[in-house]
């Protein structure tokens, strides 16, 4: 019995250590050709950034959690035939973005996480879908959607990639008052 309460006493206590509050960090790298990049961030439904990026830019947020996920979204609209150079039938110069990383309270989603590209999609204005791209080549939206809470999502696939190797051992029982009692007292 007195396991069970424990049971319930933790799961409470892990609930209260999933964050409320997120830090997104964008870093972008916009290239010019007849004028830069037009982008929209919008993170969990909110505009933060509408604007054109020039060179490189370092964006930064303060993002609250939802219920069930944390959904990124980084557009580019106004890209026109205009915006491309071509010298017979290769490209010389175009416009156009790259997401040089995603960090959330500090974690690096491209680097660090493949959640930048498993989980990511381009979807274009024209309908077409793209896996696996770290920017904005077309108009259209670059998503990624985290479910919550995001930092226990990430542990488990850094464990499930990792083969386990740095997972937590088991609490004894003898130890089980003397922890809840630190936590409850901190």
């Amino acid at each position: 019995m007195q396991q069970d309460n424990f049971k319930v006493q933790i799961q409470e206590l892990v609930k209260s250590t999933h964050l409320k509050d997120y830090r997104i960090e964008i870093d972008l790298k916009a290239y010019e050709c007849n004028g830069w990049p037009i982008a929209k961030i919008v993170l969990n439904g909110k505009t933060y950034f509408e604007g054109q990026v020039q060179g490189d830019a370092k964006l930064e947020y303060p993002v609250g959690a939802k219920d069930d996920s944390l959904d990124v979204c980084i557009s580019m609209q106004g890209k026109t035939n205009r915006n491309i150079t071509l010298k017979g039938e290769k490209i010389e110069r175009n416009q156009y973005c790259v997401i040089e990383d995603i960090r959330i309270n500090g974690i690096s989603m491209k680097h660090e996480h493949d959640a930048f590209w498993q989980d990511s999609l381009f979807v274009k204005n024209d309908g077409g879908i793209l896996n696996k791209t770290d920017g904005l080549y077309h108009n259209g939206d670059w998503k990624l959607s985290l479910q919550e809470p995001v930092f226990p999502l990430l542990n488990k696939r850094f464990q499930d990639r990792s083969g386990g190797k740095f997972s937590p051992k088991r609490i004894k029982p003898d130890h089980l008052e003397e922890i809840l009692e630190f936590i409850t007292s901190t």
